[in-house]
């Protein structure tokens, strides 16, 4: 089956992914070999574990999030390989939405904080959402994750670790770990202030983006940080990346 692209907009690239947007969807694509950066260490091109995976797995998270829980996930609309091998995921395009970590770059509550000019930096609305998105996370997304258990770890027997883990230990399959009892809760290795997106004319959270890091895991495993300084700060936690390795073996 051919993929028709004739109306996608690039978004945004990484070194393996491009993420594109219609009118009604939210396109992320495996992107080709010839079209990545070369890795300095490698001198091969970029590429992350667990790359292909990574695409279905996230529409499983997605998909489980949706059903299981009240944080608000977009809905999955296709997940697959392309005619050219190349896996991608589309799901509905969240209208009326910011990335959080646009939120200040302008004023969406002029009416509120009466701005000289509203696209000028507004700290109020920085602010603002700031505390809208601790009290999000606070107050619905580690609860409701929580509450999920499970005897086994991963996710339909896919266990991928948090990165910070998977920068100093390279192995290729890591293996489901059982307990007797639902030990495991349902984790988000990647969540920080940049996979949520917000209203944009309240600023409050409207959903949460990007599970493809997820699965059950030992409770302690759960990290939040705000913003991307603060997640930088776990692959430096020599002591942390000893735990959770070991959880994990």
């Amino acid at each position: 089956m051919v993929d028709d692209r004739s109306n996608e907009t690039l978004f945004f690239t990484t070194d393996v992914k491009a993420y594109y947007w219609t009118e009604d969807l939210f396109i992320k694509r495996e992107l080709c070999i010839q079209q990545r950066p070369i890795d300095f260490e490698t001198k091969q091109p970029a590429t992350l574990p667990f790359l292909q995976e990574r695409f279905f797995h996230e529409a499983n998270s997605l998909r489980f999030l949706a059903e299981n829980t009240a944080i608000p996930v977009p809905e999955v609309v296709d997940v697959g390989i392309d005619q050219y091998g190349l896996a991608f995921l589309k799901t509905k395009y969240a209208k009326g939405t910011i990335p959080a970590e646009r939120a200040g770059e302008w004023c969406s509550l002029p009416s509120l904080h009466k701005p000289p000019n509203a696209s000028q930096p507004c700290s109020a609305c920085a602010d603002v959402a700031k505390a809208n998105i601790n009290s999000f996370v606070d107050g619905v997304v580690l609860p409701e994750l929580r509450k999920q258990k499970s005897c086994e770890t991963g996710l339909n027997g896919f266990v991928i670790p948090p990165r910070w883990v998977m920068a100093v230990d390279k192995r290729k399959q890591w293996k489901v770990k059982t307990s007797r009892s639902p030990d495991f809760v349902f984790v988000l290795h990647d969540l920080v202030q940049h996979n949520l997106l917000l209203s944009s004319d309240s600023l409050e959270v409207a959903m949460l983006v990007d599970t493809e890091e997820s699965g059950f895991f030992p409770p302690e495993m759960q990290q939040w940080k705000f913003d991307r300084i603060g997640q930088g700060s776990l692959y430096r936690d020599k002591n942390l990346v000893a735990r959770d390795l070991a959880l994990l073996s």
